[in-house]
């Protein structure tokens, strides 16, 4: 039986077509989760959203109304430059200031406290360096 699996693979025509599609698999599964990632993130911060809205109203700002679609690459080129430069802040002394800050902040208000500190709490613990928690008040 499996001699005649082997034969049937290595000369039929259903064979030559399981190969390429068996080949062609990975590229197309490649495709499909790029576009469903793709089509997600437009669905989050796309035109006609709020974060969509928001880039859109921050270019428009600077080009006008009549220019929607390069307002909201150029809010999302704004919104980018922005989160660099935050990063360039962070890197100071500043980050200590900053997340005192926010961690007091935010732990004024009970719904907020409970979603912000274990979100907190594992973003800080995946990214610190020295192996020494912040103070993060419960």
């Amino acid at each position: 039986m499996l001699n005649w699996i082997s034969r049937f693979w290595r000369t039929s025509v259903i064979g030559s077509f399981l190969a390429g599609l068996l080949f062609l698999l990975p590229i197309v599964l490649t495709v499909f989760i790029a576009a469903y990632i793709v089509g997600f993130v437009r669905g989050a911060i796309g035109p006609g959203t709020v974060l969509g809205d928001l880039l859109t109203r921050g270019g428009n700002y600077l080009l006008g109304r009549s220019q929607d679609t390069l307002a909201f690459w150029l809010g999302v080129g704004i919104a980018l430059a922005g989160i660099w430069l935050l990063g360039l802040i962070i890197k100071t002394r500043a980050k200590s200031i900053i997340q005192n800050y926010l961690d007091s902040l935010f732990s004024r208000v009970p719904l907020i406290r409970s979603i912000y500190s274990p979100v907190t709490r594992v973003v800080r613990m995946a990214t610190d360096r020295s192996g020494t928690q912040g103070d993060l008040r419960a």
